[in-house]
């Protein structure tokens, strides 16, 4: 009898080839034999291809083992993610067949194509595409550079890079704007950076209706799997003029079109001052009380009126001939101040304090209000309030005393003076005017006005403002500044009537 010659079972890869992504973690493979009888152990090993055991993988050894009845089995290999852009790897897997333990009468090996298996692992890390926010975009030439933005989208790993250049159209390299400086040409999208920026210089040429543009191109990009996004590699500039000038001027020119006569200084003709002195202004709102003192003033409109339009002779006749109506309203205040003093009656020098210091310079504090409205700060406001005083000062008392001098010298002094200051007559010195207390009343005027001028300083230092700020202190400085006044008429009186 002839025994039967031995079988020879085999044990194989089910595949020669498995993928893997980066970080799943872990690659399985499959094992089978060739029979499912008995029980059969073998050893397997990895090796390293372009993948490196440790950084991509983990080395990894050991025996698988079929029971009775099993046709497969499988073997696990851990996969290591990490975060660095590269190509995909690979490693492989053997089987040995050199440990191979059965326990039936067959024996197994290793078949000759089925002893190894090549593992791809498939990296994740992806580094993005990059290229333009906007395909279009616009900038005035007043804003210094034109800053444009680069994303990087569908990954963030790693550090790619590219180039960005510029391209004239109608708007050309010098004259519109400069080209990118060499050290900021090539834009690099550091590990995790989603955004760059690249700044191309403009330059101003102070045109009205500026209009014009350029390209910014992207190129030479380096980095692993790294692409351009699709259609925006190109950046289209443009260039115009300032919107928000152009906007300013254009208002103020139709303003200016449609309401010329508001903005003229005064009246092209005299017929104008007079219509314009008769009929209710727009300031007259029509009630009782407009009315009343549209016509209160009704004289005063038609007086002045007489005075040039400031289109005659440059301004120059409007201003004498203003100085000489300003002089003859002033000096009828002062009559008028006079008489009502007499008829009180007050003491002269109290009633220059009051009424006729009130009638000449309210016109002054009007001209102060409009002026501290119109402008941002309190200098105007209180240099023509300082300046006005100055000149009524210089006016109301040199002028008269220089006249009253020249004729003493000519003609000598009149009965009346004699009369009421003779024992002064042969004063050697000439002409004299008594002051009648009136270094009592400087005095006393010196000392408020320093008060005033401290208030004012306390203002700009505590409030930042000499007039207006805070609706507390601005009504208790106006306050304090009216006491003063009624301080100063009180002490200046008390010394004219010789209490004090």
């Amino acid at each position: 009898m002839v025994e039967s010659a031995h079988v020879v079972e085999e044990l194989y890869f089910v595949s020669t080839e498995y993928a893997v992504i980066e970080n799943e973690g872990k690659v399985t493979v499959e094992v089978m034999r060739s029979s499912d009888d008995g029980q059969v152990s073998v050893s397997f090993f990895t090796r390293d291809g372009t993948a490196t055991s440790g950084k991509d993988f983990k080395d990894t050894r050991g025996v698988i083992t079929f029971a009775e009845g099993q046709l497969t089995q499988t073997i696990s290999v851990k996969i290591i993610d990490d975060e660095e852009v590269e190509e995909d790897e690979n490693f492989y897997i053997h089987l040995d067949p050199e440990n191979i333990i059965a326990t039936r009468t067959n024996p197994y090996k290793v078949q000759k194509d089925g002893d190894v298996t090549c593992v791809k692992i498939i990296d994740d890390d992806e580094p993005g595409n990059i290229g333009f926010q906007n395909a279009e975009v616009t900038f005035s030439e007043t804003g210094r550079f034109a800053e444009l933005t680069l994303v990087r989208e569908s990954g963030c790993i790693g550090e790619i890079a590219c180039t960005v250049s510029t391209a004239p159209g109608d708007a050309i390299e010098g004259t519109d704007y400069e080209p990118i400086p060499e050290d900021q040409t090539k834009v690099i999208f550091c590990h995790q950076q989603l955004q760059a920026h690249v700044r191309i210089p403009l330059i101003n040429t102070q045109s009205f209706n500026k209009q014009c543009c350029f390209t910014a191109n992207l190129t030479d990009i380096v980095g692993i799997r790294a692409e351009f996004i699709k259609d925006k590699t190109t950046c289209k500039i443009m260039i115009c003029a300032d919107d928000k000038m152009k906007n300013i001027i254009d208002n103020v020119t139709r303003i200016v079109a449609e309401d010329m006569d508001q903005f003229q200084v005064g009246h092209e003709t005299w017929p104008e001052q007079f219509k314009n002195a008769v009929v209710m202004e727009d300031e007259d709102d029509g009630s009782i009380l407009g009315t009343f003192l549209h016509f209160l003033s009704l004289p005063w409109k038609v007086l002045f009126a007489f005075i040039p339009p400031t289109s005659y002779c440059g301004g120059w006749l409007c201003f004498c001939i203003s100085l000489f109506f300003i002089g003859v309203v002033s000096a009828l205040i002062g009559d008028l101040a006079g008489i009502f003093g007499c008829l009180l009656p007050l003491n002269p020098a109290v009633t220059a304090i009051t009424f006729v210091a009130l009638g000449t310079s309210l016109p002054d504090m009007f001209a102060s209000k409009a002026a501290a409205l119109a402008d941002d700060t309190a200098d105007s406001s209180v240099g023509n309030v300082t300046g006005s005083n100055s000149v009524n000062v210089f006016l109301g008392l040199g002028l008269p005393w220089t006249i009253a001098a020249i004729y003493w010298e000519l003609e000598g002094a009149t009965d009346d003076w004699v009369e009421r200051y003779g024992d002064l007559y042969n004063y050697p010195k000439g002409f004299i005017v008594p002051s009648a207390g009136l270094w009592q009343s400087v005095l006393v005027f010196t000392a408020c006005a320093l008060q005033c001028l401290a208030v004012l300083y306390y203002r700009r230092i505590t409030y930042g403002a000499e007039l207006g700020g805070p609706p507390g202190p601005a009504k208790w400085a106006a306050a304090y500044f009216i006491f003063l006044w009624f301080a100063y008429v009180f002490l200046s009186a008390l010394g004219s009537y010789e209490v004090i």
